[in-house]
Parts: C-alpha cells; sequence; structure tokens
C-alpha cells in the first residue's frame, strides 16, 4: 500500500479497535466514509489496514485467498474445540472440505428438510408461549439447536438422545464462553481453574453423548447430514473423532442462527407491511400444514425478508486476516505480515451498495437489484474457501425456521423496549429481544 495511505492517527494500538471501543462497528463505518475503502490503522509497528470494498472481498478470501490465513485466534480455538473447519489449518482444509462439503448440497439438505422444520414446529411450540410477552432471543436457543442436531445426526428432541447431545453442546459453549479471553493465552487454558475444568468435563460429555450418536449412524446413515463424512455416498470419509470435531463446531453455528432470528422478528415487528406480505405468502404457500425441504424455493420473500436481516445485522459483523505473503489488491499491495479487517457491518451498511442503508427493505434482494450490485457487496457467512461450509445449511434452516414463526404469530413491538446490539463475534441483543407475541390460528401446532 502507499505510504501515504489515509487513516486516523494517535497512540492506538489495533487491539483496542475491537477491545477497548465499546461500538466498533461503527468507529469502523466512520473510518470508512472519512477516509475511503483501504484506511491504515494506527498501530505502532504494526501494519494494520481496514478494506472497504466489495472488491477487497474477493481479492482476499476467493482470488488470493493462499496469501492470507486466520492468524492466531483459530488456533486457540482449534485448542478448544477441535480440528473443524473453521479452525484446521490450511495444510489439511482443502482435503477436509472436500469430505464435508458435498453434505450441504442443495439436493442432499432437501433430503433432511422435512425432519428439520418437524423440528422446529416442536420446539416452537413447545417452549413459546401462544400469546403474550416474550424474551425470544433466549428461547430461539432451545430451536435453532435441535434443528441442527436432526438435521446432522437425525436425532430429535422427542427421542432419548437428541435433547442430551443439544445439553451437553450448549454446556459446551456456555463454559466456552466463560472462558471469554483464555482461548487466546495458550497454556493458560491448562490450569486447574474452575471455568477450565467446567469446560473440560462438558468436552468429555460431549465425547461421551456424540461418539453414541457417531456409532449409531454409521450402522445406519439414513438422509442425514454425516452420512458423507462416514464414506456414504462413495467419498474418503472421516474418523469418528474428526467427525465429532467437525460437528462441535458445526454446531457452534446455532449461536448466529438464533442471534439472526431475534433481530428478524424485532424488523418484522418494526415493520408491519413486511410483516403483512411475509403473511400472505406463507398463507398461500403452506396453509396450516408444516414446511418442508422442497417449499425453500417456493418461499421467495420469506428468503428476502432473512437476507435483509443478515444484511443488517451480519452473523458475524467482521473478519480478520494475516497476510501471509505479499497481497495484490486494487489500489496497491499489502505486504506480507500486515492485518487486515474486512467488516461485513461496513459494506453491509455502505449506501452505494445499499441506498438508505438503515431501512428494511426485503427488496433490495430482488433479483434485478442483486444483479446491479458488486457480487461480494453481500456476504454474510464469508467468502471462498474458508466462508462458512455450513451456509447452505443456515439458509434452509433459517427460511423454514421464520416461515413456522409467521405461520404461528403476529409479531408487535413491546413500548418503552428497544434492544441493543452488543459487537461479541456476534451482533448479540444485549437485553434480548422482548416482543409481543399475538397466535394467528389455532391451526399450526395446535
Amino acid at each position: 500500500m502507499p505510504s501515504q495511505t489515509p487513516g486516523p492517527r494517535g497512540p492506538v494500538t489495533y487491539v483496542s479497535y475491537l477491545g477497548a471501543v465499546r461500538t466498533p462497528h461503527l468507529l469502523f463505518q466512520t473510518y470508512a466514509h472519512r477516509y475511503g475503502d483501504v484506511v491504515k490503522l494506527a498501530a505502532g509497528p504494526k501494519r494494520v489496514y481496514l478494506l472497504s470494498h466489495p472488491d477487497h472481498v474477493r481479492e482476499v478470501f476467493v482470488d488470493q485467498q493462499d496469501s492470507v490465513s486466520k492468524g492466531r485466534g483459530a488456533a486457540a480455538s482449534g485448542r478448544m474445540l477441535g480440528d473443524g473447519l473453521l479452525t484446521t489449518p490450511a495444510a489439511r482444509h482443502d482435503a477436509d472440505l472436500s469430505v464435508v462439503q458435498p453434505a450441504f448440497d442443495s439436493e442432499r439438505l432437501a433430503r433432511t428438510g422435512d425432519a428439520i422444520a418437524q423440528e422446529a414446529a416442536r420446539c416452537l411450540d413447545r417452549v413459546f408461549p401462544r400469546s403474550g410477552r416474550v424474551d425470544v432471543y433466549p428461547r430461539l436457543a432451545k430451536v435453532t439447536l435441535p434443528m441442527a442436531v436432526m438435521g446432522t445426526l437425525g436425532e430429535g428432541s422427542d427421542g432419548q438422545e437428541g435433547p442430551r447431545i443439544v445439553q451437553a453442546i450448549d454446556d459446551l459453549y456456555d463454559t466456552l464462553n466463560a472462558l471469554r479471553v483464555l482461548p487466546s493465552l495458550g497454556p493458560l487454558v491448562r490450569l486447574p481453574i474452575p471455568r477450565v475444568r467446567r469446560f473440560e468435563r462438558a468436552s468429555r460429555t460431549v465425547d461421551e453423548v456424540l461418539g453414541r450418536a457417531i456409532a449409531r449412524r454409521r450402522a445406519d446413515p439414513g438422509p442425514w447430514i454425516v452420512r458423507d463424512m462416514f464414506g456414504a455416498e462413495g467419498g474418503p470419509g472421516m474418523s469418528d473423532h474428526e467427525i465429532r470435531d467437525q460437528l462441535v463446531q458445526l454446531y457452534g453455528g446455532h449461536r448466529p442462527a438464533r442471534v439472526a432470528q431475534s433481530w428478524t422478528m424485532y424488523q418484522l415487528a418494526r415493520n408491519e407491511e413486511v410483516q403483512q406480505r411475509l403473511h400472505e405468502e406463507v398463507d398461500a404457500v403452506l396453509g396450516d400444514r408444516i414446511p418442508g425441504g422442497g417449499d425453500f424455493q417456493q418461499l421467495p420473500y420469506t428468503r428476502k425478508v432473512l437476507a435483509e436481516s443478515l444484511r443488517l445485522y451480519p452473523p458475524v459483523w467482521v473478519l480478520t486476516r494475516r497476510v501471509i505473503r505479499d497481497l495484490k489488491l486494487s489500489g496497491g499491495t499489502v505486504p506480507a505480515g500486515s492485518i487486515l479487517f474486512i467488516s461485513q457491518w461496513v459494506i453491509h451498511h455502505d449506501p452505494r451498495w445499499y441506498p438508505d442503508p438503515e431501512l428494511f427493505d426485503p427488496e433490495r434482494f430482488s433479483d434485478e437489484v442483486v444483479r446491479a450490485r458488486p457480487e461480494y457487496a453481500f456476504f454474510p457467512f464469508g467468502a471462498g474457501r474458508r466462508g462458512c461450509v455450513g451456509s447452505p445449511f443456515a439458509w434452509l434452516e433459517g427460511v423454514l425456521l421464520l416461515a413456522s414463526i409467521a405461520q404461528r404469530w403476529r409479531i408487535s413491538l413491546v413500548p418503552g423496549f428497544e434492544p441493543e446490539p452488543v459487537m461479541r463475534v456476534n451482533i448479540k441483543p444485549k437485553h434480548g429481544v422482548l416482543l409481543h407475541l399475538e397466535r394467528r390460528s389455532a391451526g399450526v401446532g395446535a
């Protein structure tokens, strides 16, 4: 990059941009607006850049993805969660991807869509009231994780093992979240402190319950996603331990899934016309029946509503990469050793690609509007080989769950309550999402 790359000046380390600032997304947004698509952040001897153009997304994550790495954060997470695609070293990543990725082919996902939607229906009717005020954020966790377990292993919440798997995974991620900074501190995660011991107990429980489930599925793969990891479709397959690691990291996606659905429900409450049109579509396509995998393509407006919510509140708001060899970008060369920030939040809120970006407008995702935008102006699940391999599952799960919610309830705001976004890995609602639900009919899930 040119030596005079614009950016803020001052005695600030790059860590403070993500740690010491309460609203780092707004800070990055301000810098991009003030200094342009390439911003050099004041970071002492470190060369740190904020990149904010869709072309940069393509150049970094697709065209020259071998010139960057996830860095120390992924390695630290791998020590806690195992060697799934999220954390596996680059040397092994492509080999593992070739085994896991076919499991998320659209035709294969359709096999499990009916079961996923039925699991959503069971969970919604069990954990949500028929009507009344409710904080939807914590309750959605009791829906999205069971849906993921059903889709991958065929273990439902109405069986014996499904609830045990869900509880074990939930405990694992709760204790991991309680450790906060420790995964990045290397040997400290081995200290015999109570939080580490709780995590180790949760990890052993996950090993036990997933071990039993994987053994059952190896004997009878069924239509479930895990069958591809066994090599049931003619591929090389994985060991039980490797499958365990892949599943543990895949199940971590239930947290951004519930975040996404919480913000979507909030936006529906704020936008009555959008909600009404959503109701009209699900009523016309589904009536009172539970949706199935074949309905995904029949619910285009539902997909637009989810996409617009993911634009406003992307599951991950910023991606970080370390440059391991000189990277040629439009506008200059980034030298090896540099740190890159590329923010979904900043690009998704750029008025060049999304006029009046704070407006919730699902028609931004009509075919003709999408074609008029740069390809990578929307990348909620990342991009390239290191993007989220489970994104097709996330879309299927998200659309079927949103359709099931729209079938059941009319959603309205609670006077005086306004959710507060907090930038962690995901854009979490700090105080939950309190909404008023009114049952639409006695048909679905009665």
